[in-house]
């Protein structure tokens, strides 16, 4: 077969007339011949705005899988079968990727020889004019396509960062309410265990509300109320109120009494046995009360 070059019309790959369909390894080639810059030009590259020179190309993988009607990985290991063979190289450029096509000038040269062409000078010139005219309507409808991709891979970073800024405050939200100190049975824990949890953060507030109550005792001595009367639990939006009015009267009682249980003392400074003992008889306490027919709502 006889050597040379002939010129093919960059507007073969979207005439109509041919079926659309999976490109072959030649015709990628082709391809990636004829959309190299053949000059010096600014476009987008696979990572952002990039300089590409004569011979050059930068695409993204996802693009080049959809533009030949491949996939991801075809498309991967062509390009690095034509490296391997030194028929293109890369390189990282202003965080994209360059291939180079070796011997770039020996496929593509300019204009005809004299023997296959009778055009005269202008039409030369027009002819070339139309060429450039369509190649760079042709890199502009290419860069158009590779940002359209990048805009839909940066969006689904944006999704990642996201979900990340959502980690992160529900993270600091568990920092700030502390560790969880307690959980009460409400009135579906027989059929789905469901319980209230009450968190480090709470406790204190609830100590700087009721300062003459021991409230972390008092707290197990609900759990142990609530456990031993199934039928008086409360429903979940209603167990703040059932724990506040339970250390709201204990509060009061330890203002008629002037003493009561507080971090391991009495108020007027007498000592107490521990705190197992202590949470024992506040669960005696409360069923005495139930007993008596005192209802904590």
């Amino acid at each position: 077969m006889a050597r040379g070059v002939f010129a093919i019309d960059r507007e073969l790959w979207d005439d109509p007339e041919f079926p659309d369909e999976p490109f072959t390894q030649r015709e990628a080639w082709i391809w990636l011949v004829g959309n190299a810059a053949w000059r010096e030009t600014r476009t987008r590259g696979n990572a952002g705005p990039v300089t590409l020179q004569r011979g050059e190309f930068s695409y993204a993988v996802r693009y080049l899988a959809t533009r030949w009607g491949w996939t991801k990985d075809r498309v991967q290991r062509f390009l690095t079968a034509l490296k391997k063979r030194d028929t293109i190289r890369d390189a990282n450029r202003d965080g994209s990727q360059v291939y180079s096509i070796k011997n770039y000038n020996r496929f593509q040269v300019v204009g005809l020889p004299k023997r296959d062409s009778d055009e005269t000078q202008n039409d030369t010139e027009a002819r070339r004019e139309r060429d450039a005219s369509a190649t760079a309507a042709r890199q502009d409808r290419d860069k158009e396509e590779t940002i359209k991709q990048l805009n839909i891979e940066t969006g689904k970073q944006v999704v990642d960062l996201s979900s990340l800024g959502r980690a992160l405050t529900a993270a600091i939200a568990a920092i700030a309410r502390g560790a969880e100190f307690i959980r009460l049975p409400t009135n579906r824990f027989e059929s789905n265990r469901e319980e209230v949890p009450f968190f480090e953060n709470q406790v204190r507030q609830f100590e700087g509300l009721y300062p003459a109550v021991d409230v972390r005792a008092h707290l197990r001595a609900m759990k142990g109320w609530l456990l031993s009367n199934p039928k008086k639990r409360k429903t979940a939006s209603g167990m703040n109120r059932f724990v506040n009015s339970w250390l709201s009267d204990k509060q009061d009682k330890a203002g008629a009494n002037g003493s009561t249980l507080f971090n391991g003392q009495h108020r007027n400074g007498g000592d107490t046995s521990n705190l197992i003992e202590g949470t024992r008889r506040a669960i005696d306490r409360a069923r005495e009360e139930e007993n008596a027919g005192s209802d904590h709502t």
